[in-house]
């Protein structure tokens, strides 16, 4: 599918399967050396840790915001995970007894996320830098006919004097699932 215009990604933005099932766009994955989105993780309706990865060609994003699917549900469940359930080591709580027993041991698991190999999720957690300093939070992608991102929406700010700013494509130097940085020479208007 070949795009006319250029559009946007955000996370959180509602998404519509061809169906009509509902769903939210959790993460959206790139490809940091193209910066082209290639996927974008959607959740199912109140099913946190269900990301099935939905290759951006067969997505349009409607001026409304919301994404609609070229996928029936029951396709896009068929689709890759993007979370998987990293089940963790033992760990010990607390202190030996006399008789050297241990007083709590726990098994932590934790969800994490597995973009496909050498591609990085985005997320609303996301923290954009400039140098050491977090400037924000990724909110969203604008891409271009391509696919390729043109600029990243960072939100920035106190929660109650929230801003969103669009950091050229141009000053990112590194796209990474942990963070993205931009370059210390660009400044923010």
């Amino acid at each position: 599918m070949t795009r006319t215009h250029a559009s946007g990604y955000r996370i959180g933005a509602a998404t519509r399967t061809s169906d009509g099932k509902r769903g939210t766009v959790c993460a959206l994955v790139v490809d940091p050396h193209t910066r082209a989105v290639t996927r974008l993780a959607v959740n199912p309706p109140h099913q946190h840790h269900r990301a099935r990865l939905v290759p951006v060609a067969m997505t349009t994003a409607e001026p409304t915001g919301e994404v609609r699917l070229a996928y029936d549900y029951d396709s896009v469940s068929h689709l890759d995970q993007l979370d998987e359930l990293d089940v963790g080591s033992s760990r010990t709580y607390g202190t030996r007894g006399s008789d050297d027993s241990i007083d709590r041991v726990e098994h932590v698991s934790v969800w994490i996320d597995r973009p496909p190999d050498g591609e990085a999720a985005l997320r609303v957690r996301t923290p954009v830098r400039v140098g050491g300093d977090t400037i924000g939070y990724v909110e969203g992608l604008i891409t271009g006919f391509d696919d390729h991102i043109t600029a990243l929406l960072v939100a920035s700010g106190h929660p109650w004097a929230r801003r969103t700013i669009a950091v050229p494509v141009d000053a990112l130097t590194r796209v990474e699932s942990t963070a993205v940085t931009v370059a210390a020479t660009w400044g923010m208007a």
